[in-house]
């Protein structure tokens, strides 16, 4: 038992913040750039999405939750002797109450359910950059000037900003902007939700011998 250090509340909080917000971090990085500045270099960010590292994403994840699961046995155990709770006691409870699994079982299904959303963003990406890449640049002004040609109406309504690649590209524009802020709602989301799981475990858990 670690009877160097002394159990304490910012000691909870030294060990166990920093572990919450690289788990946040995880998701958010490749994200953040699309959902907190959706008119900025939108190609640069889309090229970013559409090659994330998904499985990365998620074994890091993994480990992470493991490296909360020790870092919340290891204060159990400070915690405990604050208490004259016997050493062998005390190991005995922590591998039952935080055995290896026990939080990731409250977490997982959270997880997978925003990694699927990274997944659908991922491909929203691909579908944005090609639709991109389609109506802008040298490729757009060919395509425009190829259905300005085919349709003059349509070429006429172009030059007003009302032509068919522009409505296109700002409908696509929009369904991923939406999808973007919905990843982002679901990330703050998870994060939200592991904080309150870590800290109603470590309630719970302590409550059965405290």
């Amino acid at each position: 038992m670690e009877e160097s250090l002394i159990w304490s509340v910012d000691l909870f909080k030294e060990g166990l913040s920093p572990l919450v917000s690289e788990f946040n971090s995880l998701f958010l990085s490749e994200v953040k750039d699309v959902i907190k500045n959706p008119n900025g270099d939108r190609k640069k960010s889309i090229k970013s999405l559409s090659t994330i590292d998904i499985n990365n994403i998620n074994s890091n994840a993994l480990r992470v939750i493991e490296e909360i699961e020790n870092e919340l046995r290891r204060n159990a155990l400070l915690c405990l002797n604050l208490y004259n709770i016997s050493e062998l006691e005390a190991k005995n409870f922590v591998e039952q109450r935080f055995y290896p699994g026990s939080l990731l079982s409250l977490m997982i299904n959270d997880i997978n359910f925003t990694i699927h959303q990274l997944v659908e963003l991922k491909h929203g990406a691909l579908i944005h950059l090609n639709c991109l890449e389609n109506n802008s640049g040298l490729k757009g002004i060919f395509r425009g000037f190829i259905r300005g040609y085919t349709n003059p109406i349509d070429g006429l309504s172009h030059a007003f900003g009302q032509g068919s690649m522009q409505t296109e590209l700002a409908t696509n524009i929009s369904s991923f902007n939406l999808l973007a802020i919905r990843v982002g709602f679901s990330i703050d989301s998870l994060s939200q939700r592991l904080l309150v799981v870590v800290l109603e475990k470590w309630n719970k858990e302590l409550s059965y011998i405290l």
